[in-house]
C-alpha cells in the first residue's frame, strides 16, 4: 500500500479544492494510505475534508508573515516522520513549499497539480515566477488540467516542458445529469424566477478574474429587448461583490440581477438555468462548465484558457471575446432568440462530457501516475 500526502492551502469551495476533494473520495483505500495536510484551518469544505475516510491534518502557516520559514521546518519534520511514497501539491504555496521539503525529505514521487493558467495575473508577479521556477527543479511531474495551462507553463518556464502532463478534469455523471421532470420548474419557483422568459446564471466566486462585471454590462445592453430575463449570480463573497452590486444599481438592473451566496445544492441550481455563463478573464479548466454541460445546460463562456477545450463553439455552447460586453451580449442573444438551438447545444454538451470528460478516466490517469516508479516518468 502506497503512503501518500496531499498538500493544499485552504478548504474553500473553489474549483481546485472541490476537485481535490472529489479525487480523494474516489481513490482506492485498499491501494493508498492517504493524508491530507492543509496550511489553513478554514473554508466551506472544511468539514467535508475532515469527514473523509482518509486522515486530514492542519500544519498551520502564520498569516501575518509574507513567507513563514518555520512552515518549511515543520512540514519537513512531518514528512521525515511519516516516510511518504507520493506527494501531490495543489495551489501556489503548497507547490513551492511542498516540492522543496518533499525533495529534502526524500519522498520518491513528487507531483504538482496545476489547475490555473500561468498567464493568470497571480502567476505573473515576478517574485512568484522566480519562486515557481526554482521549485520546478524538485518536482518529478507537473499535471495540468488543460493544454492551454501546459502551454502557459512552457511559455514562462521552458525547462519544465519534459515534466508536464495533461489530465483533464472528469465529471461524476451520477451527480451531474439532466433534471428530473418538474425539478427545473420547482427550483425556479424556489428562487422566484418562475415567470422569467429565461434564467441565465453564473456560479463563481466574486473575484476580478471571474469577470462578473462584463456580464452585468452585457445585460445592460440587452435589457430592453428581454424585459423578463433574469440573471442569478451565485458565489462566495470576494473583492468584486460590492462593485458588482453598485454596477447593477447604476444600470437599474435590480429586477434582473439577483445575488446569492455559495450554496450546497449547486447540481440542482445548475439544472435550473436555461443558459450558464462564465465571463472569466483567465481560466485553467473551469470545472463548473463541465458540470453545467453534464446537466444539459448550454454554455456561453469567454474564449480563454482551457475553455475552448471544453466548449465546442457553436455546438455545445457559444464562446465570446474576453472582457468584451458587446461580444458577450451578442452570444447571449444567439441562444435567447433560438430556444431550439439552445436545447440542441445542451444535449451536445452532455454528450461531450460523457465521451471526453468522465471522472473514471481522470481517476485512472492519476492512479497510473501514482503507481509509476520515479524513473518511469
Amino acid at each position: 500500500m502506497k503512503k501518500m500526502l496531499f498538500l493544499t492551502d485552504g478548504f474553500g469551495r473553489g474549483g481546485a479544492e472541490s476537485k481535490l476533494l472529489e479525487l480523494l473520495r474516489h481513490l482506492d483505500t485498499d491501494k493508498y494510505n492517504i493524508t491530507v495536510a492543509c496550511f489553513v484551518d478554514q473554508g466551506l469544505l472544511r468539514d467535508e475534508y475532515f469527514n473523509l475516510a482518509h486522515r486530514t491534518i492542519i500544519i498551520p502557516r502564520d498569516p501575518a508573515k509574507r513567507f513563514d520559514l518555520s512552515l518549511l521546518l515543520r512540514l519537513y519534520k512531518h514528512m521525515r516522520k511519516e516516510r511518504y511514497d507520493v506527494l501531490q501539491t495543489m495551489l501556489f504555496l503548497p507547490d513551492i513549499v511542498g516540492s522543496i521539503t518533499g525533495f529534502a525529505a526524500r519522498i520518491p514521487l513528487r507531483l504538482a497539480w496545476e489547475t490555473a493558467s500561468h498567464h493568470n495575473p497571480e502567476y505573473l508577479i515576478p517574485l512568484r515566477r522566480r519562486m515557481y521556477r526554482f521549485a520546478i527543479k524538485f518536482m518529478n511531474r507537473i499535471i495540468t488540467v488543460s493544454r492551454e495551462s501546459k502551454k502557459s507553463i512552457i511559455y514562462w518556464h521552458p525547462k519544465a516542458e519534459n515534466k508536464l502532463q495533461v489530465i483533464h478534469y472528469g465529471i461524476d455523471l451520477d451527480i451531474w445529469h439532466n433534471p428530473a421532470p418538474d425539478e427545473k420548474r420547482l427550483k425556479k419557483i424556489e428562487f422566484g424566477v418562475e415567470n422569467a422568459s429565461a434564467v441565465i446564471g453564473v456560479v463563481a466566486r466574486f473575484y476580478e478574474v471571474k469577470g462578473h462585471v462584463y456580464l452585468i454590462e452585457a445585460l445592460n445592453l440587452i435589457k430592453q429587448k428581454y424585459p423578463r430575463l433574469k440573471c442569478l449570480l451565485i458565489g462566495e463573497e470576494g473583492g468584486t461583490l460590492e462593485r458588482c452590486k453598485s454596477l447593477v444599481a447604476s444600470y437599474e438592473l435590480e429586477s434582473v440581477v439577483k445575488f446569492h451566496d455559495s450554496r450546497d445544492d449547486i447540481p440542482e441550481v445548475l439544472k435550473m438555468f436555461d443558459i450558464f455563463v462564465l465571463p472569466s478573464i483567465s481560466e485553467g479548466l473551469p470545472n463548473v462548465i463541465l458540470e453545467a454541460m453534464a446537466c444539459g445546460v448550454p454554455v456561453v463562456a469567454s474564449n480563454t484558457g482551457g475553455i475552448p477545450e471544453l466548449v465546442a463553439d457553436g455546438e455545445s455552447g457559444v464562446l465570446f471575446v474576453p472582457q468584451d460586453p458587446a461580444s458577450l451580449a451578442e452570444s447571449l442573444q444567439i441562444l435567447l432568440d433560438d430556444s431550439q438551438k439552445s436545447s440542441q447545444m445542451g444535449v451536445e454538451g452532455r454528450r461531450r462530457v460523457e465521451t471526453l470528460f468522465s471522472l473514471r478516466h481522470q481517476i485512472d490517469s492519476f492512479e497510473k501516475l501514482y503507481n509509476c516508479k520515479k524513473w518511469e516518468l
